[in-house]
């Protein structure tokens, strides 16, 4: 039986062992990464089981606890003899990996190194990689490796940012709030982050500013100022009337308004203008009640604060068109970041609440500007996964009755939470996310299909492919696509870990079966 491990929901398993919990024989070594947590290890008698991938992504000898990467503490020879790369030798936290003479591994203090280079204890060929570095910032760089944020990463880029003209002008004579921090990820180097990006508030100047750290340069690359405070998101405005009553737009569609005083066309700024969107028909955009709008503000949260635009065709979402970011409707969440900068906790356009009167007039309740209420402008509302979930199920209660030919919606699936659903006349597509760390994605697309299109299934045999069965169907396996058919419904899912996929599979589509019943009938 497999030991329990706790695994960091990104990556989608809940019980897969480290290549501590066993003796293997041997290591595979092939590269897997955040999608795909998962190596083998391979028994004396031959036997393999998926165990994790470590957080360089091989099967190093890695526990994972909570969301953090936890380096599990084992000799670096003892590593070495296991088999693993001398570049994939993971040292206690603060000290440093060495090559002796003899090629073997070492963990040393990092104001041992210096000492040791000069008296040439090391092998000819190794070098440190971060011999330039200041030694703040090469702790500030193993903290972040293994998924630490602490008072230090806050105070280091706080004094660098303080450094920069532009950052110490809209400081001075000032106090102000730091929000802290957003990281960015090299894919190709993971999970090594090379931006770290703090906001400054200053509610005096009505301002926040965002500033960029390049962890590889070592400096600051981005300095950009946005909105905050009172001159945009004034809290004590009485009720005050949208452009039109309740049927001024039909169903899936959108007009712009400025906030406070729809009205007044003199004294407008940009960061005053909002979203009106009525909802499309499926999502409950046919009520004749405040019910079926929304209202978002149109300043992106990205950096470079674009404007934001509802699309009213197959899409049915709100886009930044600038770089790509995509929130959905229902509650404006930020589900596609594409900044230079990661956004860490999950976030959402701020808000404004709707109300109607006996004659159906839309008016805006007044809000509370602050990051846990009605947001703020900019920088956005801060969602809790309790309310990422209620948003998540009102998309699948509204789908259902919109389209009761179609098979249940998992809210969740393999580790993932919904983030959106598309529907289309015939087939809907779905996404899924890891809102714990705000990385990672899966997508599930349900078509209907003709009894042709399940035999044709049944018969094709293709390269590279894992044929599985669970009662009487069949689940077909090809890379980081996984598809099986049931009840006139084609299935096909994107994402890696296609083991665990497939009990998913089973858990939430068949569940008169265990994962147990699962059985391999060829692979090609």
């Amino acid at each position: 039986m497999l030991v329990g491990i706790t695994v960091p929901l990104a990556f989608g398993y809940d019980s897969l062992p480290s290549s501590e919990d066993y003796e293997f024989e041997k290591l595979s070594f092939e590269t897997c990464h955040e999608e795909n947590p998962q190596c083998f290890g391979t028994f004396s008698n031959g036997t393999t089981i998926p165990i994790q991938c470590d957080f360089r992504h091989s099967c190093g000898i890695v526990a994972f606890e909570s969301n953090t990467y936890k380096i599990f503490q084992k000799p670096p020879l003892k590593q070495f003899s296991l088999g693993i790369q001398f570049e994939e030798i993971q040292c206690r936290e603060n000290l440093s990996l060495i090559q002796k003479n003899d090629g073997t591994p070492a963990c040393v203090k990092p104001e041992s190194v210096e000492r040791i280079l000069e008296r040439k204890w090391t092998h000819p060929e190794w070098k440190v990689d971060y011999n330039e570095m200041p030694n703040l910032n090469k702790i500030l760089i193993d903290k972040l490796r293994t998924g630490e944020t602490t008072i230090l990463t806050q105070e280091f880029i706080e004094n660098e940012a303080k450094k920069d003209s532009i950052v110490n002008d809209w400081l001075k004579d000032t106090d102000y709030l730091v929000e802290c921090c957003m990281f960015q990820i090299d894919r190709n180097s993971f999970p090594l982050y090379q931006h770290v990006g703090i906001v400054f508030e200053i509610p005096t100047k009505n301002t926040s500013i965002t500033v960029t750290y390049d962890l590889d340069q070592q400096k600051i690359t981005h300095v950009s100022s946005g909105p905050y405070g009172s001159k945009y998101m004034p809290n004590e405005v009485g009720l005050s009337d949208v452009p039109a009553g309740i049927t001024v737009l039909e169903p899936n569609a959108m007009e712009f308004f400025y906030y406070p005083n729809p009205r007044d066309t003199e004294n407008r700024d940009v960061f005053g203008l909002f979203l009106l969107i009525r909802l499309p028909e499926w999502l409950g955009g046919d009520a004749e009640t405040s019910s079926a709008y929304r209202a978002y503000s149109a300043v992106s949260l990205s950096v470079d604060h674009c404007l934001v635009k509802y699309w009213d065709d197959t899409r049915q979402r709100i886009e930044q068109p600038c770089i790509g970011g995509i929130y959905r409707t229902v509650d404006g969440l930020l589900i596609q970041n594409v900044d230079p900068v990661m956004i860490t906790t999950p976030r959402a356009l701020p808000y404004l609440e709707l109300i109607t009167d006996d004659e159906g007039n839309l008016y805006v309740e007044p809000p509370t500007w602050n990051k846990k209420e009605n947001g703020v402008i900019g920088y956005g509302k801060e969602m809790t996964i309790d309310e990422i979930r209620q948003g998540s199920e009102f998309l699948i209660s509204s789908f259902e009755v919109a389209y009761p030919e179609f098979p249940d919606i998992p809210l969740t699936f393999a580790g993932f939470t919904l983030a959106d659903i598309t529907p289309m006349d015939d087939s809907a597509d779905l996404i899924y996310l890891d809102f714990t760390s705000m990385r990672g994605h899966q997508s599930m697309h349900i078509a209907k299909s003709t009894t042709q299109e399940q035999n044709y299934f049944s018969n094709l045999a293709m390269p590279s492919t894992e044929i599985w069965q669970v009662g009487d169907t069949l689940i077909r396996s090809k890379g980081s696509m996984t598809e099986f058919y049931k009840d006139g419904f084609q299935f096909r899912i994107e994402g890696q870990n296609s083991n665990f996929i497939r009990q998913e599979i089973v858990s939430n589509f068949f569940p008169e079966y265990s994962s147990d019943d699962l059985f391999l009938v060829t692979e090609y």
